[in-house]
């Protein structure tokens, strides 16, 4: 018996065109089975390929980052890779990396903010969160005259 989490990929070609669609959870350790659909793909001649994501529970940043570098070869082919259906934690994590606007178009964008905007201000809250910590480790050496943690 298969576990729902558990990756699962199916390929649909038809001429130049191929369908991949996807279920389950997948990571590092289960991205191989993704990967070799895209090269049974091209094996058989597919430059442009959608991937259905839609029953996709979870995603980690290795798997965008191996859909983002099929892009990148299918670009190098004259074709295309584009995700569709993508929703919940698997659509986050798509806009959070920023790759929803390349792999998926406007499907995905955040809603009433532009990607940039919302990558910025990710960066300026990290970048405010470590100088309040060097400020608070400053105002406790003062203080006590202990040093601050590291």
């Amino acid at each position: 018996m298969t576990d729902i989490d558990d990756p699962v990929v199916r390929l649909t070609c038809a001429g130049d065109r191929a369908v991949v669609t996807a279920a389950g959870e997948f990571d590092r350790d289960s991205n191989s089975r993704l990967r070799d659909v895209f090269r049974q793909a091209h094996r058989h001649g597919c430059r442009h390929i959608v991937v259905d994501v839609q029953l996709v529970t979870f995603i980690d940043v290795s798997t965008v980052r191996l859909l983002l570098t099929c892009r990148q070869d299918a670009l190098e082919r004259q074709g295309t890779v584009r995700v569709r259906h993508a929703r919940g934690a698997t659509a986050r994590v798509l806009r959070l990396t920023g790759a929803a606007e390349v792999l998926c178009g406007p499907e995905v964008r955040a809603p009433g903010v532009a990607m940039e905007h919302a990558h910025r201000l990710v960066l300026d809250a990290a970048e405010v969160l470590a100088r309040s910590t060097e400020i608070t480790q400053r105002n406790r050496l003062l203080r006590g005259g202990r040093q601050p943690s590291e």
